[in-house]
């Protein structure tokens, strides 16, 4: 969810770069306390699509520019392209961050 929503706000051209360095601080950080098996790393861009189309279907019926607050706007423009294209939500290699 954090790499969701920091992503949304970030919008810069290299988010690729970002999304890795900022996973694999999470990573370290969530990994000291509890070591994250590698087939639930594996799973990321799923539940990272799974959220986007949740997420994006929530104001989908009101959404409305003019009223949304910054982080609506940040993530509704071309959202539902993106879903049928089937694009991930980041390409990221979830594999070689963890290591």
């Amino acid at each position: 969810m954090l790499l969701f929503d920091i992503l949304v706000l970030y919008g810069e051209p290299d988010t690729e770069r970002f999304a890795g360095r900022f996973l694999e601080n999470l990573l370290l950080g969530y990994n000291a306390q509890k070591a994250l098996d590698l087939f639930w790393i594996e799973q990321l861009p799923h539940f990272l699509k799974l959220l986007e189309i949740r997420v994006y279907l929530m104001p989908y019926r009101s959404y409305k520019p003019e009223t949304a607050d910054q982080w609506v706007s940040s993530f509704m423009p071309g959202r539902r392209a993106r879903i049928e294209k089937e694009r991930a939500y980041v390409d990221l290699d979830f594999n070689a961050v963890a290591r």
